[in-house]
């Protein structure tokens, strides 16, 4: 006899038409079901094996990316955001000119332009390193690269601003001398990241990966960083 609750429907994903179990395809739009649909992805990577993987993984990487990033790109983002850290000083410099003539000569106005000339100097490697805690800076971002601490985070404000102070304040006052004894002592890596624990990565690589980079080289740079501390502290003294 006929038994409704033995009757079980297979709906249909593209129709939604209620067909009977046995059916393997519908019987409203043809669309395969059950087992006949779960050979669909095989049966397109035999016509289009780049659209069965698109339909497989759309989320997979389509390219093994490395986490360390290249030297070209670390230069080319140090440009860009050298410019910046230029233009920054440039116009505390200006403000502060213009005021210096234009503003009269009160003690309180010329402790107002000594205080802009000093966050001339200052101001732009915060606001650099400001912007490498919350992801990168011009430059970095323009190059798709990003700096990651010794546990794999966005580093701190503070710490990216004595980065900043490392990068260019050490090449520009021994423009010769540190980068010579830069490139001998800590490679390409350099002592600004060696010496804060940080690292320039690819910003489009596996965080997986990213993780492996930098345990892989954190054992190294420990005795590289307390070298180098004794290092930048002598350069700064001689300053």
């Amino acid at each position: 006899c006929y038994r409704p609750t033995l009757w079980r429907n297979m709906q249909c994903p593209q129709c939604n038409w209620q067909n009977p179990t046995s059916f393997t395809e519908c019987f409203n739009c043809r669309r395969p079901l059950g087992v006949a649909a779960q050979a669909l992805p095989a049966a397109a990577a035999a016509v289009d094996p780049r659209k069965a993987q698109r339909t497989a993984a759309p989320n997979a990487p389509t390219q093994d990316i490395p986490a360390e990033a290249g030297h070209m790109a670390r230069i080319a983002a140090t440009i860009v955001d050298g410019l910046l850290l230029m233009l920054i000083a440039a116009l505390l410099v200006g403000g502060g000119l213009w005021l210096s003539q234009n503003g009269g000569e009160s003690l309180a106005r010329g402790g107002f332009v000594a205080l802009l000339l000093l966050a001339a100097l200052v101001l732009p490697f915060i606001v650099l390193g400001w912007l490498d805690s919350l992801g990168g800076t011009p430059g970095k971002r323009l190059l798709g690269l990003q700096v990651r601490n010794a546990a794999g985070q966005m580093p701190g404000v503070m710490p990216s601003t004595f980065r900043q102070l490392l990068k260019y304040v050490t090449n520009l006052g021994l423009p010769f001398v540190f980068h010579l004894a830069d490139r001998f002592l800590f490679g390409y890596e350099g002592a600004h990241n060696v010496i804060t624990g940080n690292y320039v990565v690819r910003r489009s690589a596996d965080p997986v990966k990213i993780s492996r980079f930098i345990q892989a080289n954190e054992a190294r740079r420990a005795g590289m960083r307390r070298f180098g501390g004794m290092l930048v502290l002598g350069l700064f003294s001689v300053l």
